[in-house]
């Protein structure tokens, strides 16, 4: 019986498929959260259309976005890099 991540043959490449894998169901959840948050807040007249396209960080904001972006970036190659690395979720 095959390991459950064992689909290419090839360690190498089933951490890549890893990777994929991991970051196809991150994409998912955020669009999906993402989605539901906008109409919801549409429909609470807290948010107009368009409004999040001209949204700008200030500078703490802007250093908080990019560690998050480094500690997601960081997860995504752990699993690449270590066959065993288990999920570790942006944020955690």
């Amino acid at each position: 019986m095959a390991r459950r991540n064992d689909w290419l043959g090839d360690p190498m490449l089933d951490r890549m498929m890893n990777v994929i894998m991991g970051l196809a169901e991150e994409l998912y959840v955020t669009r999906d959260r993402l989605q539901v948050m906008e109409r919801v807040l549409e429909e609470r007249g807290a948010l107009r259309r368009g409004e999040l396209d001209r949204w700008r960080p200030n500078e703490s904001q802007q250093a908080e976005i990019l560690g998050d972006r480094d500690h997601f970036i960081q997860s995504i190659l752990a699993r690449a890099l270590d066959p065993a690395a288990k999920r570790n979720p942006p944020g955690s």
